[in-house]
């Protein structure tokens, strides 16, 4: 039968086993187990995944994070939107933008989108600039005189002849 003290002694353990665990969860978390991290780019010596240039302008770097936990890192949305869908990702993938004016990296399938090549000079000239929402896309568009898209449009757009953007490999 075990004393008071030792008895103690073990819930003590117990209790600092139980901290840690919390602790190094949260921490997984807030480096992101991998459905909550962001991507990683390394801005002015990284490049693009398509396009091989650098990637040193945030406002329209995209990336994503495979199931398995692998990145793929663009210069350009419309490198990332062509990208996307050709390879079909699997389910598990996430795919990011910045953000245009705050930097911040957002869902690319909820984020709004602007098109104009005209006023938003992007590396690959595809001239898309991702906004928060629909909402501040239709302000963003307004002041540069583009049109605004969901993600689900950008592939299409991008792959026409019509399209005023960067080919590839042309």
């Amino acid at each position: 039968m075990a004393t008071r003290r030792a008895f103690l002694g073990m819930l003590g353990s117990a209790g600092l086993a139980g901290v840690g665990l919390t602790a190094g969860a949260k921490l997984l978390s807030a480096n992101g187990g991998d459905g909550d991290r962001y991507p990683e780019i390394r801005y002015g010596s990284e490049a693009c995944a398509r396009c091989w240039m650098v990637i040193d302008d945030v406002r329209f770097a995209a990336a994503w994070i495979g199931s398995s936990g692998e990145e793929v890192h663009f210069d350009d949305i419309g490198c990332a939107a062509l990208e996307a869908a050709e390879r079909a990702l699997e389910g598990g993938a996430r795919i990011f933008v910045h953000d245009f004016t705050r930097q911040d990296w957002l869902d690319a399938h909820t984020a709004g989108y602007v098109l104009a090549p005209a006023s938003i000079r992007t590396p690959m000239a595809y001239g898309l600039a991702a906004t928060e929402d629909r909402a501040a896309a239709e302000a963003l568009a307004r002041r540069s005189e583009g049109r605004v898209l969901g993600w689900d449009e950008l592939p299409g757009l991008l792959a026409t002849d019509t399209a005023p953007a960067h080919r590839h490999g042309a």
